[in-house]
């Protein structure tokens, strides 16, 4: 999932087995790229998907518009400026090399952008080696999880000069605005959020005679069985799909079950510090109900989404999905049309809906030579027409407010974002996430795969975890 922000990327053991990739040709717009030729360097801006063969318009700038977003215009030497743009679909890129890159550049005729990308679950490596090798991107994408350790390994540009002067700072949704802050200093601006809710397929749910989405998780697990489709023994269509992945995506499925139990990953003690508390009640309910899914065949260990194809609902390989908005945008069109997003759920019928929400980040490296070129490169992006665009080819939200109110985003599919996010609790970030989230998955991994019992499991994440909030 885009914007389900990766740690490092775990050994993909499960790529070994049976991967429902199928036929699929790319008319999406997040699907994540495999870890080979990702250096898609801008020198040349040749790709072979026009934009008009999605259906994109150019962004077209007002001057007011352009002036909103951009700081500065940087007049001097002749600057290159590199990018790395975490998860981009070959969508997204083309969009960047076709239109915004060149309407930047016209802008600013003496900055050159120098773009790449690489997968969300090859992003946090990336980003970590190189900025302790000295050779980041002057600007870079970063999940919701990155920016603590990125900045106390000193690799961020501190951006509170610039955001302090920044007047589209106050159209910005303000709590996601303060993730971008570590230890009082401003090193990231939101451009994204990633906010979850129900994804599911009408025409599956009108075939088993299902009339409304699933708002509990008795419903959902009740339409789960009636929904999934099996063939001589075997799940040929997932009743729900839990985001197995060669990332995070079960530390991230466990804690929004957790907190929809009424949990919490940690809690706060005094001075900073933190104690494990996901092997509550509260988790042992959440880890039951999910492995239950895979113990009752309900759903289905084979079902992959491996980074290289669009997941398995947008495939038509499940009914049902937690997810944000992308799904749709990864699907076909005859698949996304039948693809409806709503509410979170509540675990029962007397608790309210209960989502997570991921803030993506733009941050600036700290030994950048070119940090006014990096912060007119970074202000641009949030041009209204450019941001609002760039989020619905990856299906998430825009962080800035008054974008809700435009055509966009005020009905249809991507609406459901904006109106989910008022259930969304923002995914906790802590200095030691990654690696906890590394080990949350791998723990979580066995308990589905049913290599480890709900018990153990439980006590495993207390053995795993507890002293990683002490290193």
């Amino acid at each position: 999932m885009v914007g389900a922000d990766p740690a490092r990327a775990r050994v993909p053991t499960r790529l070994q087995q049976a991967v429902h990739i199928g036929n699929y040709i790319k008319g999406d717009l997040t699907v994540k790229h495999p870890s080979t030729a990702r250096s898609l360097r801008r020198r040349s801006r040749r790709i072979a998907a026009s934009l008009s063969v999605f259906g994109l318009v150019g962004a077209t700038f007002g001057a007011s518009q352009v002036a909103a977003a951009s700081s500065r215009t940087s007049k001097g030497q002749d600057v290159t400026i590199t990018f790395l743009n975490v998860g981009a679909s070959p969508q997204v890129l083309a969009y960047f090399n076709q239109t915004v890159i060149p309407d930047f550049e016209k802008i600013h005729p003496n900055i050159t952008v120098d773009m790449s990308t690489v997968p969300w679950g090859e992003s946090f490596t990336k980003l970590q080696t190189s900025v302790v090798a000295g050779t980041a991107d002057d600007v870079f994408v970063m999940g919701n999880i990155m920016l603590p350790t990125l900045a106390s390994k000193h690799g961020l540009y501190p951006l509170t000069k610039f955001v302090k002067n920044w007047s589209v700072a106050r159209d910005l949704n303000q709590p996601a605005l303060k993730a971008g802050i570590w230890d009082g200093v401003q090193y990231a601006v939101p451009f994204n959020l990633d906010v979850r809710g129900v994804i599911y397929n009408k025409s599956m749910f009108k075939k088993a005679g299902i009339t409304s989405p699933p708002t509990t998780w008795n419903e959902y697990r009740v339409d789960a069985a009636k929904l999934v489709q099996k063939s001589g023994g075997q799940i040929k269509v997932e009743g729900a799909d839990w985001a197995i992945d060669n990332s995070v995506g079960l530390a991230q499925t466990f804690n929004l079950l957790l907190t929809e139990a009424g949990g919490q990953m940690f809690k706060q003690g005094p001075n900073g510090s933190a104690t494990f508390t996901g092997n509550s009640a509260a988790g042992k309910k959440a880890l039951n109900y999910l492995v239950s899914f895979y113990k009752g065949g309900l759903s289905s260990t084979n079902f992959i989404d491996v980074g290289v194809a669009p997941p398995p609902i947008s495939l038509g390989e499940a009914a049902m999905e937690i997810n944000n908005a992308s799904a749709l945008a990864d699907a076909s069109p005859s698949i996304a049309s039948q693809l409806q997003m709503t509410l979170p759920l509540k675990a029962t019928s007397t608790s309210k809906p209960v989502g997570m929400e991921f803030v993506n980040k733009l941050g600036i490296y700290a030994r950048t030579k070119h940090p006014n070129s990096a912060w007119d490169f970074v202000s641009y992006l949030y041009t209204p027409t450019v941001l609002s665009k760039w989020d619905q080819l990856l299906g998430e939200a825009p962080t800035e407010t008054s974008l809700a109110n435009t055509p966009a985003w005020s009905s249809g599919p991507f609406h459901a974002e904006l109106v989910n996010a008022k259930y969304a609790q923002v995914f906790p970030v802590e200095l030691q996430s990654t690696v906890i989230d590394e080990d949350l998955t791998s723990i979580v991994d066995a308990a589905i795969y049913q290599k480890e019992t709900v018990p153990a499991a439980l006590a495993q994440m207390t053995s795993q975890i507890t002293p990683l909030l002490k290193g």
